[in-house]
């Protein structure tokens, strides 16, 4: 988060606003998880966009067949022959 808001933090604590210096934490620290979030989110989409362009599909469900344990995901990804779903194919430009 910004100084300025950390500073803003500290002033609210040496002024005694305890209570306002508590939900003003709260919320940088809500707005860092959200930020690292966005940060992991991202790495992973593009993580598998690389993936998708450099690998051949054997190669990607084999790996995604060994990492998926959820129905439901293995399904999305996988298909229901286990060959790949429609999904899986239009992401990697099959």
């Amino acid at each position: 988060m910004s100084l300025r808001h950390e500073y803003e933090h500290q002033d609210l604590l040496e002024s005694g606003q305890t209570g306002r210096a508590k939900r003003m934490r709260d919320w940088i620290d809500a707005e860092e998880k959200k930020t690292k979030k966005r940060e992991d989110d991202r790495m992973k989409v593009l993580g598998g966009a690389a993936l998708f362009h450099t690998s051949d599909l054997a190669t990607v469900i084999a790996l995604m067949d060994a990492f998926l344990t959820r129905p439901s995901e293995r399904l999305a990804v996988l298909g229901e022959d286990g060959k790949g779903s429609e999904a899986l194919r239009r992401c990697m430009g099959l």
